[in-house]
């Protein structure tokens, strides 16, 4: 059920966006124009100090699931390979079974297929919707009054100008928390704290060698220290090994309820993309307060740059073979 708030009885947004960096541009105007017409929208640059040292995990879990009245998913290949956007639809989506109403409202930047969300659920398409035509057509489907767009930029406030130095100030104080070392997610793994030195783990699924078409599900056991957890490692072997993928396994931030049978997944190209390369996909136990305060960045880089901050417990190779998964191998709700 979602929740209301409990001094005003309603919900504390008219609508929550989730959106991947790389299309941060489109989405500020649209944020900054329905903003303009008093629509509580929940966009993460106008929450930096409410973010500021918050469990971002939980944090979005809660406003995707449970706190806006519409959901806005701006759908790109960008967004399909990040793993905040997949959190994110996958919140809204759990929100959008339990309660059987229309919450999801896709956005396409382009046509990427979104694990859960046919193609056939009707869309707006961006290549050829400005921002302020999205804008009116959400404040259309929130039954709020449209007006013609206000051509004039959104004003540069005292207000604004502080949120983007505290946005700045994390950016730096995370990056400096994560690449103490070399600041690379290119280079082998550095020395590990003491206490990742007493993990151990397996990749039990699949086997060494196996083919996997676009996606494909890891699986194993673990034994970890308090406060870490799991994440997966991938390498083009046939590429040179370089830029090592951070994916998380299902359930992370719960190590003590999912780390002991683990299982996860990783992501190889649509269709035939890719073909006949092998990959490596390394297991690895990290600090868990680094990975929350990496991923909460949104930031690939950062995310990525977990690759230097842990240890590696097991190693497999797979072989890309043509083909697309089933289902595009989604997560649990």
């Amino acid at each position: 059920m979602a929740s209301v708030d409990p001094s005003s009885g309603r919900l504390a947004y008219d609508v929550c966006l989730s959106y991947a960096s790389e299309q941060s541009g489109y989405v500020t105007k649209v944020a900054e124009d329905l903003r303009s017409h008093g629509v509580r929208v929940y966009f993460d640059r106008f929450a930096t100090e409410q973010l500021w040292g918050a469990d971002l995990y939980q944090h979005l879990s809660q406003v995707y699931s449970e706190e806006a009245r519409y959901c806005v998913v701006f759908v790109s290949k960008a967004y399909e390979r990040k793993l905040y956007t997949r959190h994110e639809l996958r919140m809204a989506q759990a929100r959008a079974i339990k309660e059987k109403n229309v919450y999801v409202l896709p956005a396409r930047f382009d046509d990427t297929v979104l694990p859960g969300l046919p193609s056939t659920v009707a869309h707006v398409d961006l290549r050829s919707t400005s921002p302020a035509e999205l804008s009116a057509l959400i404040r259309k489907k929130l039954d709020l009054p449209v007006e013609p767009p206000d051509p004039r930029p959104w004003p540069r406030t005292p207000l604004l100008v502080l949120g983007a130095v505290l946005a700045v100030l994390l950016v730096a104080v995370t990056l400096w928390k994560i690449n103490s070392d070399d600041g690379s997610s290119d280079d082998a793994t550095s020395e590990a704290p003491a206490t990742l030195e007493e993990a151990t783990g397996e990749i039990a699924e699949p086997a060494p060698g196996a083919e996997v078409k676009s996606c494909a599900y890891f699986a194993g056991t673990a034994a970890l220290p308090p406060d870490t957890t799991l994440v997966l490692l991938k390498s083009n072997i046939s590429a040179g090994g370089g830029t090592r993928y951070v994916e998380t396994i299902f359930g992370w931030d719960e190590p003590t309820k999912n780390a002991r049978r683990w299982r996860g997944a990783q992501y190889f190209g649509d269709g035939s993309e890719s073909a006949g390369q092998r990959y490596r996909i390394e297991l690895m136990v990290v600090d868990l307060d680094t990975a929350v305060a990496a991923i909460r960045t949104r930031q690939d880089d950062l995310i990525n740059g977990l690759a230097g901050q842990g240890r590696v417990l097991d190693t497999i190779s797979v072989e890309r073979v043509p083909g697309q998964a089933k289902d595009d191998c989604p997560g649990p709700a």
